[in-house]
């Protein structure tokens, strides 16, 4: 009896044991399951990691013109999905082949423009959120230009991103004015570039004289910066002085296919 007894005991601590090591390898799977996704979640591309927001910014260091360049630009050619309200003057309209993208039902202030191949016919009132799909172009008098455009429907679940990032969009539509707001974000911030002296324009206008010093990536010489200055350079120093120039300034909207920068003076 005492022998049954002992195997009975043997058999329960046998199973206790199988128990935990089961529990522990699922929780060791489950654990590496979740390490698994983690890291495919932080994986950033090296473009992402170069990138730069107005946060970034320390007024005393210089940041590279062909990084500037890449974060201004960053949403040029983007496919993005926005949301927003179309700009009309009735109640209700049909699309039209050209719209304009507004943040509120009773706001002038346009955000978008966008083209389609063709008008859709769908009737739209004025407090419907319209859902567009299209690739971003550059920015305009007339807002945010966008080509290719579809119509993709109206009144939709919409993201509540606020800081939108180009590399990694949401997979709801983005609100226009979040996108709008990230997009515009550089203007009138302040910063210290430094690149590649690639040339000085002057031009004489009637009433002042302006110039402005393009920097170039010192790679490819492309031009990247274009920096209006306060006072004369002095261009025969830049000349034999080309690399690593830094120049201080207020950065405005694309000019030439270029940042463009205001009230420019050099740094030593």
């Amino acid at each position: 009896m005492k022998q049954l007894f002992y195997y009975f005991v043997l058999a329960i601590t046998i199973i206790a044991v199988s128990s935990c090591n089961n529990s522990s390898t699922d929780s060791e799977k489950s654990e590496s399951n979740n390490n698994e996704t983690n890291d495919e979640q932080i994986v950033i591309s090296p473009e992402e990691k170069a990138r730069i927001t107005p946060s970034d910014i320390d007024i005393n260091t210089p940041i590279p013109v062909t990084q500037l360049y890449n974060s201004f630009f960053e949403w040029k050619d983007k496919e993005v999905v926005i949301a927003g309200y179309v700009k009309m003057y009735l109640d209700s309209d049909d699309l039209k082949e050209s719209v304009e993208i507004i943040g509120s039902p009773d706001s002038y202030d346009v955000l978008f423009s966008c083209n389609f191949a063709e008008a859709s016919g769908q009737t739209i009132n004025k407090d419907d959120i319209v859902i567009i799909k299209g690739k971003i172009q550059e920015k305009s008098y007339w807002g945010i230009k966008m080509v290719d455009c579809e119509f993709v429907g109206v009144n939709e679940e919409v993201s509540d991103e606020t800081n939108p990032n180009p590399y990694r969009l949401p997979k709801k539509p983005v609100l226009a004015e979040n996108l709008y707001e990230v997009y515009t974000w550089w203007e009138d911030v302040e910063v210290t570039v430094i690149g590649y002296y690639n040339s000085t324009t002057t031009s004489i206008l009637s009433d002042n004289t302006i110039w402005r010093i393009d920097l170039a990536d010192p790679e490819t010489g492309d031009k990247k910066v274009g920096c209006n200055m306060k006072t004369e350079p002095d261009n025969d120093y830049l000349k034999d002085n080309r690399n690593d120039v830094k120049i201080r300034g207020i950065i405005k909207e694309e000019s030439f296919g270029r940042v463009s920068m205001e009230e420019c003076e050099m740094v030593d």
